[in-house]
């Protein structure tokens, strides 16, 4: 029989189990799980996140290494920074950005551990870097990824006109060259853009920091103009019509021939 002394202590571990739930579902970023339901305002920066499989494959990183002649290269956000050697590409575990900017598109010698042992036939590898030019080097981030913002970081946002603490702890501590907004990403200028002169636009878009940070993407973004250029310049193909006849050769002529229900 249980008397009114037990009944209390038996309904505890329930009440703990509710609030524990209640706490979860309140403390910040306890919805991050959830679909976004608002619309990311044009002025909110872009966030990053860190790419969990790679936060894992830090710890199995025992390989030791010692790369020279490797390049920086600066990826933006397709991960952060990598090394490059010989065609093959080493994505650093242990990223340091405020640190790793002053090297890009530098050759380096580069000492660390992989979670793969260097063979030949392997393109990419995960790299933890010890030290770089015989200098010692530390870093705590791992490759990064544009994510989109959550409710409570749009609602904080629309708010504060700032990213949450924890968010922009996270954001300040990348210190990403030349910050770019949703609206620069989706290619339409932001609200207070749209009334600036084409001087001023082009002073706010050169405010970024020294010219080391911005080459590597404008290399990149060149690149990328120069594949659309060639994409659209390339005639569509029309047969032995892509030609003028002046130009057709004995094989153009034969298929001409057949299409005229010629011998």
């Amino acid at each position: 029989m249980t008397t009114n002394h037990e009944r209390p202590m038996a309904k505890r571990p329930i009440y703990l189990a509710v609030a524990l739930a209640l706490a979860c579902s309140l403390m910040p970023g306890g919805r991050s799980l959830l679909a976004q339901t608002l619309a990311t305002p044009n002025d909110m920066p872009i966030i990053y996140r860190e790419i969990p499989e790679y936060v894992l494959a830090k710890k199995r990183a025992r390989y030791r290494v010692k790369l020279t002649g490797c390049t920086l290269v600066y990826q933006g956000v397709k991960g952060g920074y990598t090394l490059t050697k010989d065609g093959h590409e080493f994505v650093i575990l242990n990223q340091n950005p405020a640190c790793l900017k002053r090297f890009a598109g530098k050759t380096l010698t580069v000492s660390g551990k992989t979670t793969e042992s260097v063979v030949p036939w392997f393109n990419s590898y995960c790299l933890v870097i010890d030290k770089i030019d015989c200098m010692q080097y530390s870093g705590k981030v791992g490759p990064w990824v544009m994510r989109e913002p959550t409710d409570e970081e749009i609602r904080f946002w629309n708010l504060h006109k700032r990213l949450p603490p924890a968010t922009q702890n996270f954001m300040a501590y990348l210190d990403l060259p030349g910050q770019a907004n949703w609206a620069s990403w989706n290619g339409t200028p932001a609200p207070d853009e749209l009334n600036a002169e084409p001087s001023e636009r082009y002073a706010q878009n050169h405010r970024s920091g020294p010219a080391a940070e911005v080459e590597p993407r404008l290399a990149d973004l060149q690149r990328q103009l120069r594949a659309l250029e060639k994409r659209v310049a390339r005639p569509p193909y029309n047969g032995i019509y892509s030609k003028p006849t002046e130009e057709w050769n004995s094989t153009d002529w034969s298929l001409y021939m057949d299409s005229q229900g010629g011998g």
